[in-house]
């Protein structure tokens, strides 16, 4: 009889482990994703592999698309599906996609040469001038009355509120 209460008393004991084993397993089983921290922050026009954004995995991941979309500025969500044994999780990333890069000004002739009273219109200094995106300004000192050199500089800015700017020389011989 007292073996038997032993076992008895044992046994709620070994229950006890076998289900913080079972629950241990199931904890475990769990699939998830953890994100970068500058995943929910992507820049305008840049490729993004998803799986590149992610740190720690627990489970196959099946993301919705081979890129992350990031043609338009804004808020967006990307999809990814995560299967570890039976579970299945959906796993939803919001990111943004921002404009933090400033237009691109070249000009066709980083300088000009011009004679002594040689006009170099308003419609001259444009057709130097190239961006790749928003808008330009520009201002200069020339005066073809002078010799020496005088510098055009231009300020491009686009709809993000980011700026650049360039200058080249226009020389009174």
């Amino acid at each position: 009889m007292d073996n038997r209460n032993k076992k008895l008393k044992i046994l709620p004991i070994i229950l006890f482990v076998l289900l913080l084993f079972v629950v241990g397993f199931l904890v475990a089983s769990i699939p998830y994703i953890r994100f970068k921290e500058e995943s929910h922050i992507l820049e305008k026009g840049v490729e993004y592999v998803p799986e590149d954004l992610i740190t720690k995995a627990n489970g196959e991941i099946s993301p919705e698309a081979e890129l992350i979309n990031t043609k338009e500025v804004g808020k967006f969500e990307f999809h990814y599906k995560v299967k570890k044994l039976f579970f299945e999780k959906d796993v939803v990333l919001v990111y943004e996609v921002v404009d933090t890069t400033p237009p691109v000004i070249t000009f066709k002739e980083n300088r000009v040469d011009k004679d002594p009273n040689e006009e170099y219109s308003d419609k001259q200094i444009r057709e130097n001038i190239s961006i790749n995106e928003g808008t330009y300004v520009y201002e200069t000192d020339y005066d073809s009355y002078l010799a020496g050199p005088y510098t055009v500089k231009v300020t491009a800015s686009d709809e993000y509120g980011n700026v650049s700017e360039a200058s080249y020389e226009v020389n009174v011989k």
